[in-house]
């Protein structure tokens, strides 16, 4: 019997818990970062903290041929990897390069890893066209039915519905967008130049990303 793939998990937070659960029901063997030099793949926090998390000595402990994934990574942590010969991966930088679900984020990160930039498009043009097949077929027979009264009641009602799980969507985003007194002030200037200006989403999506850049540039001077 072939023996199982080890997975050592570092960190104790919930969802480096959770993450561990999910691998045990998988059959992976799920250690912790005292089992680094036996494992075969090393599942970093996300964000890294290198001054909580050792990870130049995580990664020199570890075998060869050894794969650590990691979300967030800093150029100093995959220096160190380098360093080490172990093989980091950014999940977190492939995985949220699609938008959409948990599973479109999965399919472009496998796809990337097994077969590079080609098959990150594929495992996720995979994902995402039979949801796009069933959408056009629902559009159109919803279509030919418009007419009835009671269709269109219930596009009132689900309208409504939208409605609220946007606001929804947009107050949880926007507990954890607006943090600073930089994030304060783009979401201020995004909100009143969408209100009175007619310009393009892409405009303000321009120029709230260099705004961030400027005004972080400008703390960092003035500390």
């Amino acid at each position: 019997m072939e023996a199982k793939k080890l997975f050592v998990v570092v960190g104790t937070d919930a969802r480096q818990a959770a993450a561990g659960r999910v691998l045990e029901r998988a059959g992976y063997a799920v250690g912790g970062a005292e089992q680094v030099a036996l494992a075969d793949y090393i599942l970093l926090p996300l964000p890294l903290d290198a001054a909580r998390t050792p990870l130049a000595e995580l990664l020199r402990a570890a075998k060869p041929g050894a794969v650590a994934l990691g979300g967030r990574l800093s150029v100093q942590a995959k220096t160190i990897a380098q360093e080490a010969g172990v093989e980091l991966v950014d999940y977190f930088a492939i995985g949220q390069c699609t938008p959409g679900i948990i599973a479109v984020n999965t399919a472009t990160f496998i796809g990337q890893k097994y077969a590079g930039i080609a098959g990150g498009i594929v495992a996720t043009l995979g994902m995402g066209f039979p949801s796009l097949v069933i959408i056009s077929i629902l559009a159109g027979l919803i279509t030919n039915f418009s007419d009835l009264a009671w269709v269109q009641n219930a596009f009132a009602g689900i309208q409504v519905c939208v409605c609220v799980l946007i606001f929804n969507a947009v107050s949880k985003l926007l507990k954890k967008s607006v943090v600073d007194k930089r994030t304060a002030v783009i979401f201020v200037l995004v909100l009143l130049g969408g209100v009175f200006l007619d310009l393009s989403p892409v405009w303000f999506v321009i120029g709230a990303a260099l705004a961030g850049i400027v005004l972080k540039n400008w703390e960092v001077r003035k500390a």
